[in-house]
């Protein structure tokens, strides 16, 4: 399973959220490394489809619900709305989604 924060250098939200974002993994059992990945150009945001910093990816997967019908890609800090308001982070509960639904595709050989 491969599990990314993709981020932009500027973006204080990016590092202060790693150890978030690896505790509410291992809450739900994934174990694996949080690859960390730079985006430093807009041809390279394009490229990634980079909403802004920081972005959380499993297997593929922006964990925000929103993002497969987002354009809007450039080297930015991410601002994510959710029900509980307005953050510099996803919400843990899109996180801990995205995490189960990528460890039931692994339980069931699909990944």
């Amino acid at each position: 399973m491969k599990v990314e924060l993709l981020y932009v250098h500027d973006c204080p939200n990016a590092m202060d959220y790693l150890p978030e974002l690896e505790a509410l993994l291992r809450s739900v059992g994934m174990d694996d490394p949080v690859q960390l990945r730079l985006i430093e150009s807009h041809d390279q945001a394009v490229a990634e489809r980079f909403l802004g910093s920081p972005t959380v990816r499993i297997d593929g997967a922006d964990v925000d619900p929103t993002a497969g019908d987002r354009t809007e890609y450039a080297v930015v800090c991410r601002l994510y709305r959710s029900s509980t308001g307005t953050s510099g982070r996803p919400p843990p509960d899109w996180v801990v989604s995205a995490a189960g639904r990528a460890l039931e595709r692994l339980r069931q050989g699909l990944s």
